[in-house]
């Protein structure tokens, strides 16, 4: 992430995100980024520490859905507070990709 420049360290020699945070808005660097983490993804590293890796796929009712967008909403959350805390800035850079989605939108519930 150093050599394609979405990290750079700064004076101090810490690893920091060109950006202010860990997170962007636009879909396409989201997806570009996930692509990039997936080539990169170390395997040798499940079961440690350093990686988790999951895929989970549900037929689930509305109710469901909003309960699964909140958790992922909370970690979202959890995340930018461990990021924004100026203690846990260190030499550690780590990558974290999260998508959600419907596999067919029609089947929706109406709002």
């Amino acid at each position: 992430m150093l050599m394609h420049e979405v990290l750079h360290k700064d004076k101090h020699n810490r690893v920091k995100y060109r950006t202010e945070g860990w997170n962007t808005a636009n879909a396409d660097i989201i997806l570009d980024q996930i692509r990039f983490a997936t080539d990169y993804f170390d395997k040798s590293l499940l079961g440690t520490d350093a990686a988790r890796m999951a895929h989970i796929t549900a037929s689930v009712n509305g109710t469901a859905m909003k309960k699964v967008h909140s958790l992922c909403t909370k970690f979202f959350y959890d995340l930018l507070a461990i990021q924004k805390d100026p203690e846990n800035l260190a030499d550690i850079p780590i990558f974290i990709d999260m998508m959600m989605n419907v596999m067919d939108s029609k089947n929706l519930p109406a709002k």
